[in-house]
């Protein structure tokens, strides 16, 4: 099963979401240029505890710890897709690259996600790279459930990149080629 996704946001149609599917995992590959500057697109994506702020659904994200370059947070809030919704609550190991990236993997009662952030700095902005493993804890994790989670991260770095750009006050356009001398 291949798959392209677009979040729901106002950032969605520069986002390029790849889904595959290999048996009862679900692989995600994301890439996009965000209107920003490296340092303020770290800052967004570290800030853990705002991600309520801007992140739909997301009723709660707290750091638990915090301790040269690893961090936990605890994530609660509702997934949903199409009209059916259900809550659910994730803990999240996280290494940190500053200012490059980020690798986490995020357990929740039925699926594991396995992630990994790059902010690559590129002329005018940054570009995202997100990789990403939806993987089942058993057997009984269906396709909605898949479905539902794959949608919840597309909606999730939407969100991120939105918020992101807000934070810079850039412009949103790609800066084009030089002009000829």
């Amino acid at each position: 099963m291949l798959l392209v996704l677009a979040a729901g946001h106002a950032h969605a149609a520069r986002l390029h979401v790849v889904v595959e599917r290999e048996g009862r995992d679900v692989t995600i590959a994301a890439d996009t240029w965000i209107g920003a500057d490296a340092p303020t697109a770290w800052r967004v994506l570290t800030d853990y505890e705002r991600y309520v702020d801007f992140v739909p659904g997301l009723r709660e994200s707290r750091v638990l710890h915090r301790h040269d370059g690893h961090v936990t947070v605890v994530q609660s809030g509702d997934v949903s897709w199409l009209l059916l919704h259900w809550p659910l609550d994730a803990v999240y190991e996280i290494d940190e690259s500053p200012v490059s990236g980020l690798r986490s993997r995020g357990t929740a009662a039925r699926a594991v996600l396995d992630s990994v952030y790059a902010l690559i700095p590129e002329a005018g902005g940054v570009h995202l790279r997100y990789r990403g493993t939806l993987r089942a804890r058993d057997e009984f994790l269906g396709a909605f459930e898949r479905m539902a989670g794959t949608h919840a991260v597309a909606r999730e770095l939407s969100a991120l990149v939105d918020e992101i750009e807000r934070q810079d006050g850039r412009s949103r356009e790609r800066p084009g080629p030089a002009p000829a001398p």
